[in-house]
């Protein structure tokens, strides 16, 4: 049975984080109610994605019917997060100010890429923006808590005035891009290489097989015209056989088979 692991990953991790900002939003129980508005925000997030990882499951389970309807609750959350974040700089820094700023063009990207993935399903490009936006998301997430928290003494605080700093985190940010895009390559160089390892293609048919070997002599497959080659191919009865045992049956349909192009020649 496969499993939504995706939408249950999404309700688990977005039930805990709900929980934790409600509970820092009060100061940790220490305040006389929510203190912290920019907690609340958070929170408010986190539950449009697990509204996202709601869908998930009830279209796994076949409760809804509606086509689509998991790009648009993503593409909604991600709506959502960036529409906060862009009313989240009010009061900041530079630095903090543009740290946030950056991080809307991933989440924008978030947004585009769920909406051409249902314009366009079959489309290479359009499947790797969303993934490529969302790993540059949570990378700059990870590197802007670093410059604006540095979690050790031993990493500098960064001036958040210095026009100069700022000008290094968009270059920072270009860098993360790029990597990204180095690691997205690689991981489909190898995983191409594996599945051609380890995977080969499947003939299409037996007769196809026994094309030089069985029947020499005789016209090929591949140079009889596509009608009369369609009634041993589509209705599958040579693999069928061949999964059963049957081989009696098997050896008919090869004599049949060899009568059929002994009278074409």
């Amino acid at each position: 049975m496969n499993w939504p692991i995706e939408g249950l990953i999404k309700v688990l991790a977005t039930t805990i984080a709900v929980i934790f900002e409600l509970f820092a939003s009060t100061d940790y129980g220490g305040g006389p109610g929510i203190v912290y508005i920019g907690d609340i925000q958070h929170a408010t997030m986190y539950m449009f994605f697990m509204i996202s990882g709601i869908v998930d499951i009830l279209l796994w389970k076949g409760g809804i019917d509606i086509p689509n309807l998991d790009y648009v609750a993503l593409a909604s959350a991600f709506g959502v997060e960036g529409l906060l974040f862009y009313n989240h700089l009010g009061g900041r820094t530079l630095l903090d100010s543009h740290l946030h700023g950056l991080l809307l063009l991933p989440v924008a990207g978030c947004v585009l890429g769920c909406i051409l993935e249902v314009i366009w399903r079959q489309s290479l490009l359009t499947s790797l923006l969303r993934p490529f936006s969302v790993l540059l998301q949570g990378s700059w997430i990870i590197q802007a808590g670093f410059i604006l928290n540095p979690p050790s003494p031993i990493f500098e605080h960064w001036s958040e005035d210095d026009h100069e700093q700022i000008m290094l985190t968009t270059l920072m940010f270009t860098w993360h891009a790029i990597s990204i895009v180095i690691v997205m390559s690689a991981t489909s160089i190898i995983s191409r290489l594996c599945t051609k390892k380890h995977c080969l293609p499947q003939t299409g048919s037996n007769y196809e097989m026994m094309d030089n070997s069985l029947l020499p002599g005789m016209p090929q497959l591949g140079s009889l015209p596509r009608d009369m080659t369609s009634q041993y191919r589509v209705d599958g009865r040579d693999d069928e056989m061949m999964r059963s045992g049957s081989m009696e049956e098997s050896d008919e349909s090869i004599e049949e088979f060899s009568t059929h192009l002994t009278r074409l020649t």
